[in-house]
């Protein structure tokens, strides 16, 4: 089985319509899963970010690290431990 690394290679072996199975390790799926909530969680840091540096206060920063350790936490493949962060528990 080729390994695929690009789209081009995609295309190139198999062709643009036909159907493709993508085996992915633990790892990979586990940040493709968790990518909705790293990017909000790092639009959200960014946000807070510019606040502090106009000198404006930043007020939910509890509320801004548990989004950010519950994603890093999912993008690890710890789904548990997210549950636990977004409670507040963690």
């Amino acid at each position: 089985m080729d390994t695929i690394t690009t789209i081009q290679s995609l295309l190139a072996s198999n062709g643009s319509a036909q159907p493709v199975t993508v085996v992915l390790m633990p790892s990979e799926a586990a940040l493709i899963a968790a990518a909705p909530e790293l990017l909000e969680a790092l639009e959200r840091l960014h946000r807070n970010f510019h606040l502090m540096l106009a000198g404006r206060p930043v007020r939910d920063v509890a509320e801004t690290d548990a989004e950010v350790r519950a994603a890093i936490s999912k993008a690890h493949g710890e789904l548990s431990q997210t549950n636990d962060l977004m409670e507040g528990e963690g």
